[in-house]
């Protein structure tokens, strides 16, 4: 999927639909971690949402800097340092959708050719 138009539908269209996901989920299941080792289903909605802003920055740099540096971030520090467990997920969900119609809003307009953008991604040292 090339096509800068599908790619922005699907980007928007995957916020009502991670909401569906998790509809009607108990408090319970969505904390439970049926895989061992993996990420709850809270905690794949929190990291949704912390995450988000992190890459629509990244998508603006993109259209506007000639070679952006793109800052990397540990997700799995995210995740403990900011107790995922001990979120309200209807909250988390809502706070996913505004990086979105945000960026849709004022970015997509601008997207470059597709191929032109070049990034390279950093890790910041700690």
């Amino acid at each position: 999927m090339n096509d800068p138009s599908a790619l922005i539908d699907a980007y928007l269209t995957a916020v009502p639909a991670q909401r569906a996901a998790v509809h009607g989920m108990t408090p319970e299941q969505l904390r439970a971690r049926p895989v061992p080792g993996r990420w709850s289903t809270l905690e794949v909605v929190c990291h949704l949402a912390y995450f988000e802003p992190i890459l629509a920055e990244r998508m603006k740099r993109v259209i506007a800097e000639d070679n952006p540096t793109l800052l990397a971030a540990d997700e799995g520090r995210f995740a403990q340092a900011l107790a995922y467990h001990q979120r309200d997920h209807e909250e988390e969900l809502t706070l996913i959708s505004a990086p979105a119609h945000r960026w849709h809003a004022s970015c997509a307009p601008f997207l470059p050719p597709p191929g032109s953008a070049l990034a390279r991604t950093v890790s910041v040292a700690r």
